[in-house]
């Protein structure tokens, strides 16, 4: 027996003891590893990056802008020979309108609402082009029922979109709901599943809303590269809501890379101040804002508008 004031020595016995724990706890170690990396592999193959990934051509940088610049000078040719062809002039504040959204500069706005004024008073009937122009503006200026009546008056699919969202704004999701059912009966595409998902939102539906977002990627076309921007906006802010941090941050890049040029809402554009919207239809108002391709006209107080002196 060993006695209390010899000093111990290490044995070859207690080596191989000591060799074995730690081979054991290296296992174990390695195992856990293992089983947090297969945690990890699942969560993320639960939403495949093939679900919010742009599978089209990415838009060369400044042709949007150089394609809508080209369709102007066409148009305002046009008018050189018949100033007053109400369809020509329809047609000019429409790319306008999208000029505005593609380049985030207010005054196209302002322009686009003259030019459609001025078409309308060309051609009173069956102008819906211009009434849609005018209902668009009068939204971005947060005139929620001027722009339901005009796109009543037009009476088409987008139409339809702007009645979805301006009453959203409202907090008459009930009537959005409506418009928005319509709009998918219509036909179920990138535009309506959008729509679809925000009135999902309004109603404290997630899961529906992140469902018809994924439907709404799912049937994108080419032509909708704003749109299309716009639903991963959406999707990544839903994701970052609820704690998916790693997936929003992938789907904002993947939003990025469609469009690296799109610009950023006019910060400025809050809704004013009114007693017939609630702050929580101007909290989800503001977040349709913050996502949607259309940038809002400033306003300096409920009611009025500041506008640039700008002509066509």
């Amino acid at each position: 027996m060993q006695r209390a004031h010899e000093t111990l020595i290490p044995t070859p016995a207690s080596w191989r003891r000591r060799r074995a724990r730690s081979g054991l706890l290296g296992a174990m170690g390695a195992g856990a590893v293992l089983f947090l990396g297969i945690l990890f592999w699942a969560h993320a193959a639960a939403t495949p990056r093939s679900a919010y990934h742009y599978r089209f051509a990415r838009t060369p940088r400044g042709a949007v802008k150089q394609a809508l610049q080209r369709e102007i000078e066409f148009y305002q040719a046009r008018l050189t020979y018949d100033p007053n062809s109400g369809l020509n002039l329809a047609a000019l504040a429409g790319a306008y309108l999208r000029m505005a959204r593609a380049t985030g500069d207010l005054r196209w706005y302002l322009i686009a609402e003259q030019t459609a004024q001025r078409s309308v008073a060309s051609l009173p009937f069956q102008n819906n082009g211009a009434l849609i122009v005018l209902a668009r503006v009068a939204e971005a200026r947060h005139d929620f029922q001027q722009a339901i009546s005009l796109a009543r008056r037009a009476g088409s699919t987008e139409a339809l979109s702007i009645i979805v969202t301006s009453n959203l704004a409202m907090g008459k999701i009930d009537e959005a709901a409506r418009a928005a059912g319509i709009l998918i009966q219509g036909g179920a595409g990138l535009t309506s599943y959008t729509l679809q998902s925000l009135v999902e939102l309004a109603q404290g539906n997630d899961e529906a809303a992140v469902a018809d977002l994924q439907r709404a990627i799912a049937s994108e076309e080419p032509d909708e590269v704003a749109s299309s921007v716009w639903a991963r906006t959406l999707l990544g802010r839903l994701h970052y809501r609820r704690g998916k941090l790693r997936l929003a941050a992938d789907i904002y890049r993947e939003a990025l890379a469609v469009l690296p040029q799109h610009p950023r809402p006019d910060s400025r554009a809050l809704p004013p101040p009114s007693s017939t919207i609630s702050t929580t239809s101007l909290e989800l108002w503001t977040r349709v804002r913050n996502c949607a391709p259309l940038s809002l006209l400033p306003t300096s107080r409920a009611g009025s508008t500041a506008r640039p002196t700008t002509t066509a």
